[in-house]
Parts: C-alpha cells; structure tokens; sequence
C-alpha cells in the first residue's frame, strides 16, 4: 500500500502545484512546459543511468501475437514505445480540454468529468484485462462516484455547453489510466521509466508546438516562479505515474485507481477549505465521508 499511499500524495501535489500557481500569478503555459520538461528530464537520466534504453534493441525479436500473453523484452519494448506514444498525446490532449471546458461548462462539471474518467481506465481493466472486483468492493467503486458526484458539482449552475470537450476529457483521462495498467500488467518490472520517458517525451513536443503556436512563433522569458511551479508539477506528474504503474504491478485495478483519484481528491479538498478559505457545505461534508468509506471499502 505504500506506493498508493506515495501515489495519493503526488496526485494530490499536482492539483494543489496547478491552483497555488494559478493564485500566484504564474503563467500557466510556461508551468505546463516546465511540468513537461522536468518530467522529461528526470525520467531520461534514470532511465540511462539505469541503462533501461537497451530495451529497445530487443525489437527485432518481436512476435506481436505474444505481448499480451507473456512477457518479453521484445514485448515490454514495443509496448513501450505503443503505449507512450499514445498516452503522451493524451496527457498534453487532457489538460488543454479540461481548461477550454472550465470557460464553456465551468469548472463543476469540468472537474465531476476529470475525476471519473479515472474509472473509464477501471472499466478498461475490467472488460479486456481480467479485473474482477469482489462485490465490496464494488460497491466501493460506485460509492466513489457518488462521493466525486456530490463534491465537484453546483447544482444550481450544472450546464453543459459544450459536450464534446467533456467527452474527450473522458477518453483521454481513460486513455491514461489505460497505459498505466498495460504497462504494469505485460511488460517487464522496472522499464516503467523508459514508459515515462516516451510518454514525457510525447507530451513536451506536443506542448511546445502548442505553445509557440498560440503565443507567436517564440517563448517569453520564465518568471522564478513559473520555473518553480513547473518543476513542482513536473516531479509531482511524474511521480504519480510512476508509484500508481508500482501500484498496478502489486494490488489490482479495482484497489488502486480509485483509491488514488479519491484519496487525492479528499486531500485536495480538506487543502481547500483550510488554506483557501473553501466553503463546505453538507453535501461536501457527506462527499468527504462518503469518499472515506469507499477507500475503505475498496481495502476490504
């Protein structure tokens, strides 16, 4: 459980790195990039150091009909590269959506739309991977949805302007979630920072162009605190899916990816309502003990 527990507070680091920064007048795409660029980096020197790369020299022994039945070099190589091709396109694809749909729909159903789609990569595992939550336990999931329900949404201003930037938050959250499990579960133990590499890698190009596309061809200078800010994120990204991925390989699906989304989310909450003055009504409060009891549930 220790790498859930590390998993919950990296998660958790991220969200409150992105509202701290965002208070502190940072500029959010300087963030995002240092977010990248750390991750990136980090990730890299490991994975050299470690000499993970030689992985890939492995796949011209690969047998395609096989990497989901055993695990191999060739295997953890191509799923490797596969895997963090596509979920290095999400990552950048998720965050830039879920700041669109905040102006179009608000930031209630925005948020309600980020927290589930971490059971669209439960649901993944559950149809395709073998996954087979007891019955406590799912209804621990269940809860969990409730709780995320009663947490993030206004019920006085729950309108949804634009459905399709919601819908893409969804698969690209599930598609994350997704390449997390595939990596833990068919390649090898202890390539995961050569997963991280790519996937970091991906999302740090697609960010760039991103950038240098809305801002005119050229980057301004960072601030000291956008360089902070990213690195904080940066670690904290990167961390997240690292412990969760060490997570995956000991606990199932059913365990970890709820337990981390709700234990960061009750974190991020209390954090709110203690140092930014959040009010908390009694549907929040029930949120918070409903979330409680499904972590517990989850444990069973």
């Amino acid at each position: 459980m220790i790498y859930v527990f590390l998993a919950i507070i990296c998660f958790s680091m991220l969200t409150l790195s992105l509202k701290i920064s965002g208070v502190r007048g940072a500029n959010n795409n300087h963030v995002v990039l240092g977010n990248y660029v750390t991750a990136f980096v980090v990730s890299l020197i490991v994975s050299l150091s470690n000499g993970y790369f030689e992985v890939f020299s492995h796949l011209n022994e690969l047998d395609v009909s096989v990497v989901f039945s055993e695990k191999s070099l060739a295997g953890t190589a191509f799923l490797v590269l596969a895997t963090g091709l596509v979920s290095g396109f999400s990552f950048p694809i998720n965050l830039l959506n879920i700041k669109d749909s905040i102006s179009a729909n608000g930031s209630a159903i925005t948020s309600f739309f980020k927290q589930i789609s971490t059971l669209g990569g439960l649901l993944v595992a559950i149809a395709f991977m073998g996954e087979r939550p007891g019955m406590i336990q799912a209804a621990g999931i269940v809860l969990m949805a409730v709780a995320i329900f009663l947490m993030v949404s206004d019920f006085k201003q729950l309108e949804i302007n634009n459905a399709v930037l919601l819908l893409i938050i969804f698969i690209s959250g599930t598609i994350m979630e997704t390449g997390n499990k595939l990596i833990s579960k068919y390649a090898i133990t202890g390539y995961n920072t050569v997963y991280l590499t790519v996937l970091f890698g991906v999302a740090l190009v697609f960010i760039l162009i991103h950038i240098l596309r809305t801002e005119g061809g050229k980057i301004t200078a960072f601030s000291g605190k956008d360089i902070f800010y990213g690195v904080l994120l940066g670690l904290s990204n990167l961390g997240n899916n690292f412990f969760k991925i060490k997570a995956l390989e000991v606990l199932p699906a059913s365990v970890v990816i709820p337990a981390v989304a709700v234990g960061a989310l009750i974190i991020t909450s209390l954090a709110g309502i203690l140092f930014f003055k959040e009010k908390a009504n009694r549907l929040y409060v029930l949120a918070l003990v409903l979330a409680v009891v499904s972590i517990i549930m989850l444990n069973v």
